[in-house]
C-alpha cells in the first residue's frame, strides 16, 4: 500500500514533512487546503514565501531503500504563496 509524502518549505527551509498512508486523498487535500490558508494568512504579514510539496510513493513506508525520488521529472512546488 503506498504513501504521500508531503514537505513544507518556508523561506527556504523544511518546515515540515507529513506523510499520509494510503491513496485516499480526503484526509490529504484538507491538510493541504490548511496548509495553504495558514501560509496565505503569514505571507500577508511577513512577506514570507511558503512552498508546498508532494511526492507519491507506490510501495510501503517500512521499505528502507526507496528510490523514488530519483525518477521524478518535475520537482516542483505544488503550490506556493508567490503564484497564489
Amino acid at each position: 500500500m503506498g504513501f504521500t509524502e508531503v514537505t513544507i518549505i518556508v523561506d527556504g527551509a523544511v518546515e515540515s514533512d507529513e506523510t499520509f498512508k494510503g491513496f485516499d486523498t480526503t484526509e490529504l487535500e484538507v491538510y493541504l487546503e490548511r496548509q495553504k490558508t495558514e501560509a496565505l494568512e503569514a505571507f500577508g504579514l511577513t512577506g514570507i514565501e511558503t512552498e508546498i510539496y508532494t511526492m507519491e510513493h507506490e510501495h510501503d513506508e517500512s521499505e528502507d531503500d526507496c528510490s523514488c525520488a530519483q525518477y521524478l521529472t518535475d520537482h516542483h512546488p505544488i503550490w506556493s504563496t508567490s503564484n497564489d
